[in-house]
Protein backbone atom coordinates (compact mmCIF):
# COMPACT_ATOMS: atom_id res chain seq x y z
CA UNK A 1 0.00 0.00 0.00
CA UNK A 2 2.83 2.38 0.85
CA UNK A 3 4.62 1.64 -2.42
CA UNK A 4 1.45 2.22 -4.42
CA UNK A 5 0.91 5.53 -2.65
CA UNK A 6 4.49 6.63 -3.27
CA UNK A 7 4.27 5.78 -6.97
CA UNK A 8 0.95 7.60 -7.21
CA UNK A 9 2.37 10.73 -5.53
CA UNK A 10 5.46 10.65 -7.75
CA UNK A 11 3.22 10.46 -10.80
CA UNK A 12 1.21 13.46 -9.62
CA UNK A 13 4.38 15.43 -8.88
CA UNK A 14 5.76 14.61 -12.32
CA UNK A 15 2.54 15.81 -13.95
CA UNK A 16 2.54 19.27 -12.33
CA UNK A 17 5.40 20.77 -14.41
CA UNK A 18 3.85 19.46 -17.62
CA UNK A 19 0.48 20.97 -16.70
CA UNK A 20 2.17 24.29 -15.86
CA UNK A 21 3.97 24.21 -19.19
CA UNK A 22 0.73 23.67 -21.09
CA UNK A 23 -0.94 26.50 -19.15
CA UNK A 24 2.03 28.77 -19.95
CA UNK A 25 1.94 27.89 -23.64
CA UNK A 26 -1.77 28.62 -23.82
CA UNK A 27 -1.32 31.90 -21.93
CA UNK A 28 1.36 33.01 -24.42
CA UNK A 29 -0.76 31.98 -27.38
CA UNK A 30 -0.86 34.25 -30.42
CA UNK A 31 -4.65 34.09 -30.61
CA UNK A 32 -5.55 36.72 -28.02
CA UNK A 33 -9.30 36.22 -28.45
CA UNK A 34 -9.18 32.53 -27.51
CA UNK A 35 -6.36 32.35 -24.97
CA UNK A 36 -8.36 33.73 -22.03
CA UNK A 37 -11.14 31.26 -22.70
CA UNK A 38 -8.69 28.37 -23.05
CA UNK A 39 -6.88 29.24 -19.82
CA UNK A 40 -10.22 29.41 -18.01
CA UNK A 41 -11.23 26.01 -19.43
CA UNK A 42 -7.94 24.49 -18.28
CA UNK A 43 -8.27 26.03 -14.83
CA UNK A 44 -11.87 24.85 -14.54
CA UNK A 45 -10.88 21.34 -15.60
CA UNK A 46 -8.13 21.30 -12.97
CA UNK A 47 -10.51 22.52 -10.26
CA UNK A 48 -13.19 19.99 -11.22
CA UNK A 49 -10.62 17.21 -11.20
CA UNK A 50 -9.52 18.17 -7.70
CA UNK A 51 -13.13 18.23 -6.50
CA UNK A 52 -14.56 15.20 -8.31
CA UNK A 53 -11.46 13.00 -8.22
CA UNK A 54 -11.61 12.03 -4.55
CA UNK A 55 -15.35 11.37 -4.73
CA UNK A 56 -14.96 9.14 -7.79
CA UNK A 57 -12.00 7.39 -6.17
CA UNK A 58 -14.14 6.64 -3.12
CA UNK A 59 -16.92 5.22 -5.26
CA UNK A 60 -14.52 3.01 -7.22
CA UNK A 61 -12.79 1.84 -4.03
CA UNK A 62 -16.10 0.93 -2.37
CA UNK A 63 -17.41 -0.94 -5.40
CA UNK A 64 -14.28 -2.57 -6.79
CA UNK A 65 -11.51 -2.28 -4.25
CA UNK A 66 -8.07 -0.81 -4.45
CA UNK A 67 -7.09 -2.86 -7.50
CA UNK A 68 -9.85 -1.26 -9.56
CA UNK A 69 -8.96 2.14 -8.17
CA UNK A 70 -5.36 1.89 -9.33
CA UNK A 71 -6.45 0.34 -12.63
CA UNK A 72 -8.69 3.36 -13.24
CA UNK A 73 -5.81 5.72 -12.40
CA UNK A 74 -3.53 3.89 -14.83
CA UNK A 75 -6.12 4.05 -17.62
CA UNK A 76 -6.71 7.76 -16.99
CA UNK A 77 -2.97 8.48 -17.01
CA UNK A 78 -2.51 6.65 -20.31
CA UNK A 79 -5.39 8.60 -21.83
CA UNK A 80 -3.91 11.86 -20.53
CA UNK A 81 -0.48 11.01 -21.99
CA UNK A 82 -1.96 10.18 -25.39
CA UNK A 83 -3.95 13.42 -25.40
CA UNK A 84 -0.89 15.44 -24.35
CA UNK A 85 1.20 13.90 -27.12
CA UNK A 86 -1.53 14.62 -29.66
CA UNK A 87 -2.03 18.19 -28.41
CA UNK A 88 1.67 19.05 -28.26
CA UNK A 89 2.76 17.19 -31.39
CA UNK A 90 2.53 20.28 -33.60
CA UNK A 91 4.26 22.86 -31.37
CA UNK A 92 7.03 20.45 -30.32
CA UNK A 93 8.19 19.95 -33.90
CA UNK A 94 8.40 23.68 -34.73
Amino acid sequence: MTTARMVDDIGKAAFKPAWGSVMGDVARSEDKRRRGRLVSYLDTAESLGEAIGPVLAGVIWQNGGIVWLFAARIVLSVIAEVQAIRALKGPATK
